[in-house]
């Protein structure tokens, strides 16, 4: 069943053109990140699904009833939407229960509510607490319970954990996603972060400008982006320029079939290899060989950068592999690609230079 349609929606500030007929449909019990760079309208379109925004153009429905188009616009306080802001922004004078049970009638509901929230974001007996006692990431959950407490339709989380540590942010996403599918919550998550996007969503919406450029589950956004500048925004990326036939490509690599999609036939296309898809090994003579410039290890992967020789174009690859490098600077070593490869037209760059 669909939660959200948005249609069309666009909003201006002065000559900043924030968001431009973005649409999106988002079925209940699903988590879309909204991703993008600083600027790209994600805040804007958070807001202005809260009510908090008032959108020049386009509709926002919820669960079939209309809370914005050229005729109506309902009030914030109205909508059944539950909205994290990225600091939390609990109330300081009230203790954590409190805070949990502000907006709940009835006194009864209100205790048993506020202990159901506490067990969900694991925060039980900490009720009595000030929110000055509490860590970041325990002030984030309890921003989070409150949302969550008044059983709103709609979450929207906006950059919830930047605030925080890379350690505490990374655990911290992870219990959130529990929490929220356990409760079959319906969300919406602004990042920048495509880390936290890909790990965490169901759906990826990537930004840019004020557009949607693409919608796609996490494995297709990473593997088939729309164009090249979605491919390098939510990951590595080495680019080739090369004709394509009949959905092959002759590289240095050798023959490569392009992925699904992409056109079969074009004058000239870039093609686009994640670091991934690239395999070395000892030198044999009978494939690409180069030298490693530098590795970085991350634990639990490890990315190599390495220039092919001159006769093979000298072009520097970034390639990815599972724990440590086997391979130092200054190894020679020999390349090959494994998989389909992305390819994008560039027939208007060839006319040109023409």
């Amino acid at each position: 069943m669909t939660k959200l349609q948005l249609r069309n929606v666009s909003k201006r500030f002065q000559q900043v053109q924030a968001l431009q007929d973005v649409s999106l449909a988002l079925e209940a019990g699903q988590m879309l990140a909204v991703l993008g760079p600083s600027g790209c309208g994600k805040t804007t379109l958070l807001r202005s699904i809260a009510g908090f925004e008032f959108p020049d153009a386009g509709s926002i429905t919820v669960d079939g009833e209309v809370l914005h188009d050229g005729k109506t616009h309902v009030r914030p306080e109205k909508r059944r939407i539950g909205y994290v802001p990225q600091s939390g922004v609990l109330f300081p004078h009230l203790t954590v229960a409190k805070n949990i049970a502000f907006g709940l009638s009835g006194s009864q509901h209100k205790a048993k509510r506020v202990s159901e929230m506490l067990a969900l974001v694991g925060m039980e007996g900490l009720g009595g607490r000030m929110p000055h006692e509490l860590s970041g990431g325990q002030q984030q959950r309890i921003a989070l319970a409150r949302a969550l407490a008044p059983e709103p339709s709609l979450v929207l989380l906006d950059e919830p954990f930047s605030a925080l540590d890379a350690g505490l942010r990374s655990a911290l996403r992870e219990e959130v996603r529990a929490a929220l599918k356990a409760i079959g919550a319906t969300v919406i998550l602004v990042t920048h972060d495509q880390e936290e996007a890909l790990s965490m969503a169901d759906r990826v919406a990537v930004m840019r400008e004020g557009c949607c450029v693409q919608v796609a589950d996490p494995v297709s956004l990473y593997k088939y982006p729309a164009d090249l500048c979605v491919a390098h925004f939510v990951g590595e990326a080495t680019t080739l320029e090369a004709p394509v036939a009949n959905g092959s490509i002759e590289t240095l690599f050798g023959r490569l079939q392009v992925a699904s999609g992409c056109p079969r036939n074009c004058r000239l296309a870039t093609i686009m290899v994640r670091p991934e898809q690239f395999i070395v090994g000892q030198p044999d003579g009978q494939q690409v060989s180069g030298k490693i410039v530098k590795t970085v290890y991350y634990g639990h992967d490890a990315l190599m950068y390495l220039k092919t020789d001159a006769q093979f174009g000298a072009d520097e690859i970034r390639v990815r592999v599972m724990g440590a490098p086997t391979f130092s600077a200054g190894d020679l070593v020999s390349v090959a690609v494994s998989g389909d490869v992305m390819a994008y037209p560039q027939e208007e760059k060839k006319e040109q230079a023409a």
